[in-house]
């Protein structure tokens, strides 16, 4: 059950991302709630394994891939979110961007 749980916070981090993308603000601020559940769903997964006594190895190394998926994901996001907010392009440097116009050439 736990390793469920864990299979189904990375599914729906990536439900989570996909809305977030979006152009409708009720879909981003609905991918912010999914975002906060998977973040909560990291805490469930072990108590219910714990509460279950079906802790195993395999859903250790399960549980922990799941939090640093999640964590990279996000990270990524974050980056992209803030270089497109800057009007600036993380993997361009000032040299290469020869573009006369205030829009940022990514």
């Amino acid at each position: 059950m736990a390793n469920l749980i864990t299979a189904g916070r990375i599914l729906l981090l990536f439900v989570a991302v996909a809305l977030l993308y979006s152009d409708t603000y009720l879909l981003i601020f609905l991918s912010g709630i999914l975002i906060a559940v998977v973040i909560l769903a990291d805490g469930l997964d072990g108590w219910v394994a714990r509460r279950r006594k079906s802790t195993s190895e395999l859903g250790a190394v399960l549980d922990i891939a799941g939090d640093r998926v999640v964590e990279n994901v996000l990270w990524v996001v974050f980056v992209t979110f803030t270089s497109f907010l800057s009007g600036s392009c993380w993997w361009s440097s000032p040299a290469r961007s020869s573009s006369t116009s205030s829009a940022p050439r990514c």
